[in-house]
């Protein structure tokens, strides 16, 4: 009896009863994110396809243009990057994607989470110079689970 307590418990502690509920349990991952009402960014949406390993995703500036600026994957899927220039100015967008709660990608059956998105701007405006600041956007997140 010891001993089937000892390996149950070896089992827990090496996580394999729950390997199946980890982070392979999740397919796609889509991020609608929203700024404050003064924000620069208006919006970032972003979906995370886990087993293709690709991004697909759009960023709404209410002050550079009304047109969605497409964001392509930087050094993972997580970060994303853009990139605008109407006309004279320009500006270049660095998006990160953020987790809130590491266990619900992990380990929850939840199907909706929360997470954040941090906006890194910097460009130019003409008669304006340069620009550049940085945001931090709630998302809604809705996971597909196998």
């Amino acid at each position: 009896m010891k001993k089937g307590l000892v390996v149950f418990a070896v089992l827990l502690s090496s996580g394999s009863v729950f390997a199946s509920f980890g982070e392979g349990d999740i397919l796609k991952e889509v991020w609608t994110c929203k700024g404050k009402s003064d924000s620069v960014v208006d919006s970032v949406t972003v979906t995370v396809d886990r087993v293709k390993n690709t991004v697909l995703g759009g960023l709404y500036d209410g002050t550079m243009t009304g047109s969605e600026i497409g964001l392509r994957k930087g050094s993972d899927l997580y970060k994303l990057e853009g990139y605008v220039a109407p006309g004279h100015d320009n500006r270049e967008y660095s998006v990160q994607l953020v987790q809130s709660r590491r266990d619900d990608f992990d380990y929850g059956f939840e199907t909706k989470v929360k997470g954040q998105a941090v906006v890194v701007f910097q460009g130019f405006i003409d008669c304006i110079g340069d620009v550049g600041g940085a945001e931090v956007l709630s998302c809604d997140v809705e996971l597909e689970r196998k």
